[in-house]
């Protein structure tokens, strides 16, 4: 019988091939691969008349074989490189483990449902790992590997609930937390997950509120059912809001603002027509004074004269008097 050996985290394991197995983060009587870029179920290996396939199970991060993405079903043979998110998976024809490799245990996943997850998971008749949700026990579903209907099994013994676990004192061997990513050091206090088997900080376990593996029944495990949850994850509330009115009444004609721009062109055309010919009177007055001291006609030039000033300066104050005293002077002039 072919051998598998296992390089992760610093260790070693090996692996002897009779049957199918079953390979991801939660693969139950599987290769175990405790790591984020795993998927739950990332590949399998089944026997066909001529040896051993593997075939990758829609992983999010893929199956790499001698650094190609593995496509479809590929036979294995001897010196088969095989990595599955940070592990590395080796193939040999081989019918025992070389010395000083330990045995990593596992089960065979043949036709038989296991609960897994939160769920069942259970074989196409193509080979292919599927899972499914507890309430589609006994219905069908569509297999996404080789497109046919295939029904989900009942679970071999009733459902239980999952007892919240305690962490445990002590960690006996070096792991890494899959929370935090940090090692447990030995002897250091830890969690395992009764339902995937993740190994985790107890602070990490009690701070996460259970496991952390996504589809895990064990998820939030130690939140207590039916309390109130934070604020923050529920849905906001749909409150009553004011109607607001929306005034469609058009806007009165800027009255003011005309009177303004009249009082301007009123005052510039008052000046042209009126201010400048008296003021131009008046200095044509004063000369014909000067030149002409003796003549009979200076008491009607200056009255002249005198009317043009007056009307010259009269016009002049009226509009100055009519820009300070209207309610859009300048702002200086409100003080």
């Amino acid at each position: 019988m072919p051998t598998l050996i296992i390089e992760h985290a610093d260790q070693v394991h090996g692996v002897v091939l009779d049957g199918r197995l079953l390979i991801g983060r939660a693969a139950p009587g599987g290769i175990v691969i405790p790591d984020p870029a795993v998927s739950r179920i990332h590949a399998w290996i089944d026997r066909t008349a001529s040896g051993f396939y593997i075939a990758d199970a829609d992983s999010r991060t893929g199956t790499i074989l001698a650094d190609v993405p593995l496509r479809g079903r590929h036979t294995l043979v001897e010196g088969d490189v095989i990595r599955v998110g940070p592990a590395t998976i080796r193939y040999h024809d081989q019918t025992a483990l070389p010395e000083g490799i330990v045995r990593m245990p596992t089960a065979h996943a043949h036709d038989l449902a296991i609960s897994a997850a939160g769920g069942i998971l259970f074989a196409c008749t193509c080979g292919a790992p599927l899972w499914a949700p507890l309430e589609w026990e006994g219905r069908s579903g569509k297999c996404a590997h080789c497109g046919q209907r295939t029904p989900v099994p009942g679970l071999p013994r009733p459902r239980r609930p999952q007892a919240v676990p305690q962490p445990q004192r002590e960690s006996h061997e070096t792991q890494t937390c899959s929370i935090c990513q940090w090692k447990i050091e030995l002897g250091e206090p830890r969690t395992d997950c009764p339902t995937c088997g993740l190994t985790f900080h107890a602070e990490c376990w009690q701070e996460n509120k259970g496991c952390s593996a996504y589809g895990c029944a064990s998820v939030n495990a130690l939140v207590e059912k039916g309390s109130e949850t934070d604020a923050a994850s529920q849905p906001n509330a749909i409150t009553e809001v004011s109607p607001v009115i929306i005034d469609e009444t058009p806007e009165p004609f800027p009255v003011e603002m005309a009177l303004l721009g009249g009082s301007v062109v009123a005052s510039v055309i008052g000046l042209v027509a009126f201010g400048l010919p008296s003021l131009a009177v008046a200095v044509w007055g004063i000369i014909i004074a000067v030149k002409h001291r003796t003549d009979r006609r200076m008491g009607l030039i200056a009255g002249a004269v005198a009317f043009s000033l007056l009307g010259c300066g009269a016009g002049l104050w009226l509009s100055a008097f009519k820009w300070l005293h209207h309610p859009l002077a300048a702002p200086w002039q409100h003080g």
